[in-house]
């Protein structure tokens, strides 16, 4: 954005929620955030931050997970 000589940039902070079929995009400013936050927090999913997948702390892990984990470290 800019204002004169001022320029502000505005950093994306939706939710894009990614399926085989398409896509849904949570904007940041919605009414009762908390409860569609918490939902969304239920559902079990690869969570990516720009693309990258996000790391999850070991203390958080499934034994799933920390099998996979195990098994990609051995690559």
């Amino acid at each position: 954005m800019r204002t004169g000589r001022v320029s502000r940039t505005l950093k994306d902070n939706q939710l894009e929620l990614l399926f085989e079929g398409g896509k849904l995009i949570i904007p940041r400013l919605i009414h009762d955030h908390g409860a569609i936050w918490t939902l969304i927090n239920s559902i079990p999913c690869e969570v990516r931050d720009d693309g990258k997948p996000r790391a999850i702390p070991p203390e958080q892990m499934t034994p799933e997970q920390k099998l996979m984990a195990f098994l990609n470290s051995q690559k």
